[in-house]
């Protein structure tokens, strides 16, 4: 477990009841993990060869790109996601 979720007070099991079982992706913040995530749709698993096809799709960890939480917390960039396609 990471030491920050100690910092704040939570147990193993909390954090653990926490995650939503119905979720596809389970989502960890920061920059690291965005560029994982980047990494495995744009080049391990070649997923935005299919995107226009499975954007909609929504279920599924490969449907869609998933990059919302961090495009929208900041740690992740559409001008990096651009480059990294070109």
């Amino acid at each position: 477990m990471p030491e920050l979720v100690r910092d704040f007070g939570f147990s193993e099991q909390e954090v653990a009841e926490s995650q939503d079982s119905r979720s596809c992706l389970e989502f960890r913040g920061g920059e690291t993990a965005a560029i994982e995530r980047v990494n495995h749709y744009f080049f391990e698993s070649k997923c935005l060869k299919n995107y226009k096809k499975t954007r909609n799709g929504m279920i599924g960890a490969d449907y869609s790109s998933k990059f919302s939480p961090w495009l929208a917390n900041g740690t992740l960039s559409v001008r990096k996601l651009y480059y990294d396609i070109l």
